[in-house]
């Protein structure tokens, strides 16, 4: 059993949910830390974490280790961090990310915290900017490592033991919840994590 410790972010969404859960399939020790903001899905992914750990195997539990909340509200209230989170934002802008990776990387650089494993798959707007070269993403993810690249999320449900296969059942991945419904129980247009959803058999053989 390796001893290293793995820092990985962890949202309670199917991807990171995936990747911790194969950490601890290898028995390795796992660091979560948690992105918090004022987004509407923020509770959602609260209860999909505590559910998901509640699940796990008192084993498995050990090998987690208390996690590391980074919470972007009670940084964004300190007015001399204001002029730089927007620079980060700005720069993730700029390379075509989501401007929710530049407040990633601000609190990783402002906290000094380590590296991060992240849960990026083929077919996520991250790894289309890598595959298509965009120019400054290499050295702004560089304290970003990526163990899923070549796995989609098809795959990691493949490979995943059958109660592994129901604790990623309780992860939540819809950005526009309404009423405690997704995107798909309210059958309406689907947000793009609803929609990548579809690409996971999740609902066959419960």
């Amino acid at each position: 059993m390796s001893k290293r410790c793995r820092h990985i972010l962890w949202s309670g969404g199917f991807d990171s949910t995936a990747l911790m859960l194969r950490h601890l399939r290898k028995g390795r020790k796992v660091l979560p830390y948690v992105f918090t903001n004022d987004a509407g899905k923020q509770p959602y992914e609260r209860l999909a974490r505590e559910n998901i750990l509640a699940a796990l195997t008192e084993k498995e539990r050990k090998l987690i280790l208390p996690q590391y909340t980074m919470d972007y509200p009670t940084i964004r209230a300190i007015p001399a961090y204001k002029h730089f989170v927007q620079s980060y934002m700005d720069h993730a802008n700029a390379v075509k990310i989501g401007p929710q990776f530049g407040l990633i990387r601000f609190l990783q650089d402002a906290c000094d915290l380590p590296r991060l494993q992240m849960g990026i798959v083929v077919g996520d707007g991250l790894w289309h900017c890598q595959q298509n070269d965009q120019p400054g993403l290499a050295s702004f993810c560089c304290r970003w490592t990526f163990p899923l690249w070549q796995k989609t999320k098809f795959d990691l449900w493949q490979e995943a033991p059958k109660r592994h296969k129901k604790i990623l059942r309780l992860t939540w991945s819809c950005e526009d919840p309404q009423k405690d419904k997704t995107c798909r129980e309210r059958k309406v247009k689907l947000c793009r994590p609803c929609m990548r959803s579809l690409e996971i058999p999740m609902e066959q053989n419960k």
